[in-house]
């Protein structure tokens, strides 16, 4: 069961856990693939978890999803589908020593989808790092 981190991938479960730095914030109610959900962004250093697999035949938020136990989502933003508006605040232990963390448990079947992976970012640093460098080879 690999770590998911591409933009666009997701995972879906019957039961999904989860965390991030800042809180989740409420983006109202939508329809996904003739599934009412409600949605929220999770940020900043993003992980997710399917805790329990969908049951048989249940229509899903996106047919293309990881549903595997276990299956597992890494990320920097992430929209999280929920077919019930109601989360509750996971209790982890562990998840930062230094910066606190949200954790959060959807009870229902959920969607958690990539927005913006780790990568994109460390790409863009990479690219402004070698920007600057490039400028200050120009100047001097």
């Amino acid at each position: 069961m690999p770590t998911i981190v591409e933009v666009g991938a997701s995972i879906e479960g019957e039961k999904i856990e989860g965390h991030s730095r800042d809180p989740l914030s409420y983006r109202g109610k939508q329809r996904c693939n003739e599934v009412d959900c409600f949605q929220f962004v999770a940020k900043f250093d993003v992980k997710s978890l399917v805790i329990e697999v969908l049951v048989p035949k249940t229509p899903m938020i996106s047919p293309s999803a990881h549903i595997g136990l276990n299956d597992d989502i890494v990320c920097e933003q992430a929209v999280i589908s929920s077919v019930k508006n109601k989360y509750r605040p996971a209790a982890k232990s562990n998840v930062s020593s230094t910066h606190g963390a949200n954790s959060w448990s959807y009870p229902n079947q959920t969607n958690v989808q990539v927005i913006r992976s780790h990568q994109e970012i460390k790409a863009a640093m990479e690219k402004r790092r070698l920007l600057a460098k490039s400028v200050v080879q120009v100047i001097a």
